[in-house]
């Protein structure tokens, strides 16, 4: 595997027109071990959507750090959890999305941040799990229909042989009695 930093991934993500801050973490991949992930602050007045928006970064990210960053998921969030200097709370917020334990600190600049961030992650990730869910749909049924289309063009191939088959069975018919007529 690779050893990405996701600093620099986040220095990308943050030179984004519409981006005010951003976080990107590291967070559990049952395939790739660990993928990054950022959660975006808009900045006031930027209105884009949020599928252009992540296609923007996404390609952004691939030209600035490479395709093997496999960044391909923001979320965008109205606040990222700081402490009161200031220092956003990277660790919580990728034990957040991992589902794992959490302890906040007491230095937490606001606490009611927490419970706005683990409702706003509940909505992302069942919206991407529902889209995912959809992807693998349509790819099972694309294969379903290949299968089919390779069926199709067996029994048409088979086809075309025994009607081959049967017009040199007819000719050679027709030439023996035509033989026999003379």
């Amino acid at each position: 595997g690779h050893r990405l930093s996701t600093g620099r991934i986040e220095e990308v993500v943050a030179e984004h027109y519409a981006v005010a801050e951003c976080a990107v973490v590291g967070i559990q991949d049952a395939e790739k071990g660990q993928v990054p992930v950022g959660l975006l602050l808009l900045k006031d007045g930027i209105s884009v959507e949020a599928e252009t928006l992540v296609a923007e970064l996404v390609q952004s990210v691939r030209d600035n750090v490479g395709p093997i960053a496999n960044f391909k998921r923001a979320l965008v969030v109205a606040r990222l959890p700081k402490t009161r200097s200031g220092k956003i709370l990277r660790q919580v917020i990728r034990k957040m999305i991992d589902g794992e334990a959490y302890t906040v600190p007491s230095t937490i600049d606001d606490p009611n941040i927490i419970p706005e961030l683990e409702a706003t992650l509940r909505e992302q990730t069942a919206a991407h799990q529902a889209v995912t869910e959809e992807h693998a749909a349509l790819r099972e049924a694309h294969a379903a229909a290949e299968a089919a289309q390779v069926a199709v063009s067996a029994q048409l191939e088979a086809a075309r042989a025994s009607a081959m088959a049967t017009v040199a069975t007819a000719g050679t018919a027709i030439a023996a009695m035509a033989g026999v007529a003379m």
